[in-house]
């Protein structure tokens, strides 16, 4: 488990709003209803990714401080490579699942003592290396 910096109880909340957001986006709103086309760029997949959620600001500084906080910093490259489904199909559905599996697997961050998976904070990471935060 990774422990992360100070952040403020407000910011926090607001961040675990925007990054629990994934449960309830349409997946329309994210590919439509499939994994993006192989043929899009690592950084137009990362600015879909980064679309998942409603309030991008507060994910892109979670992810910013997951980020300042991993000993081997991954590149945008990896992080989006690890959040893609294997498969043609649902990427919301490809994420949640994930997300369950790293609970059920111990794969989380703790970030001010909330507890987040690994994907969730990939995920953040994503949103704030698309928006040039980190």
């Amino acid at each position: 488990m990774i422990r992360l910096g100070n952040m403020s109880r407000r910011l926090f909340v607001r961040s675990l709003a925007a990054v629990m957001g994934i449960f309830f986006v349409r997946p329309s709103r994210l590919f439509g209803d499939t994994e993006p086309a192989a043929g899009l760029s690592i950084e137009a997949r990362a600015e879909k990714l980064a679309k998942i959620f409603t309030n991008r600001n507060s994910a892109a500084e979670v992810g910013r401080y997951y980020l300042d906080a991993t000993p081997v910093r991954p590149d945008l490259s990896e992080l989006v490579q690890s959040l893609s489904s294997p498969k043609k199909g649902d990427i919301l559905s490809h994420l949640r699942l994930k997300i369950r599996e790293d609970f059920a697997t111990s794969r989380t961050v703790s970030v001010d003592g909330w507890c987040l998976s690994r994907t969730e904070a990939d995920l953040c990471a994503v949103a704030a290396l698309a928006a040039g935060r980190a």
